[in-house]
């Protein structure tokens, strides 16, 4: 359970199985194939793993710099859900994290630090060129001239 006290967003992916998703308006989406979960602020939701799916999830917390007031994480949607299909730029650094947390290989949390921040990356690149948000905060901050004095906003 994630309560929105916390100081961080988080990113769940869902690898395989099926999970029920409780967002804090008690919502519930049921998640049965590969899913990205993004929740770039905090945000009180739950996951529940059908007893018996063989559910597989990686989840991670995540900072941006300033905290929930910066002004990329304030321009993010409260959350966003994408299946994994829906987003082939980001398979192999999806297989290659995938590998990572079900292996127990010297170095494996390094490894995923740096995956997941990539991920990031790749996801936010993402939603700027699907044009799925509304674009004016996103598009300044994706705009070199714009976006450090939006950041100081």
């Amino acid at each position: 359970a994630f309560d929105g006290d916390q100081t961080c967003g988080h990113l769940h992916l869902v690898q395989s199985g099926e999970v029920l998703l409780k967002l804090a308006d008690e919502r519930e989406i049921a998640i049965t194939e590969p899913t990205l979960i993004f929740f770039p602020r905090p945000y009180r939701h739950r996951l529940f793993a059908k007893e018996g799916s063989g559910a597989q999830l990686v989840c991670a917390s995540l900072d941006f710099a300033g905290g929930s007031g910066n002004a990329l994480a304030r321009a993010l949607p409260d959350h966003l859900i994408l299946k994994l299909n829906e987003i082939p730029t980001m398979a192999s650094t999806l297989d290659w994290l995938f590998a990572e947390a079900f292996d127990d290989v010297c170095g494996r949390d390094a490894v995923m630090d740096r995956l997941f921040e990539l991920l990031v990356i790749l996801l936010l690149r993402h939603i700027l060129s699907s044009g799925d948000q509304q674009p004016g905060m996103m598009a300044g901050l994706a705009d070199a001239r714009l976006s450090k004095p939006l950041s100081l906003m």
